[in-house]
């Protein structure tokens, strides 16, 4: 089954997107849906707001890697809440590198300036 687009625009203006179903989302990232649910109702998936979306997608493989590499909830819930780990869509900065755009969603720490490719 695949995304499902929505008319309606989302809160910041910009067209919503793609709905998903939460099987997708937790098959993609190699975990159960009981998982994905769990994920969220503790508060580790940033920004999820009752919809299955991409930006959902993008943070559950996220955290579903980083558990794959040993990393615990705690672990991955302070880095996030720290902004230590953000998730956006990635732009080309110099040819060789890719920045990502955080969510707006997100707190950045009060130090955080976004620096340029030191390429």
């Amino acid at each position: 089954m695949g995304a499902r687009e929505h008319d309606s625009a989302g809160q910041d203006g910009e067209p919503a997107e793609a709905e998903l179903t939460v099987a997708e989302i937790a098959g993609g990232a190699g975990v159960s849906v009981g998982t994905v649910r769990r994920w969220v109702t503790e508060g580790l998936v940033p920004g999820f707001e009752g919809r299955w979306t991409e930006s959902v997608r993008a943070w559950v493989r996220v955290i579903a890697r980083l558990r794959e590499r040993g990393h615990s909830l705690e672990a991955i819930r302070g880095a996030i809440e720290e902004g230590r780990i953000v998730s956006g869509r990635s732009r080309p900065c110099c040819g060789r590198h890719r920045v990502v755009t955080a969510s707006p969603r997100l707190r950045a720490p009060p130090d955080w300036t976004a620096r340029p490719c030191a390429s």
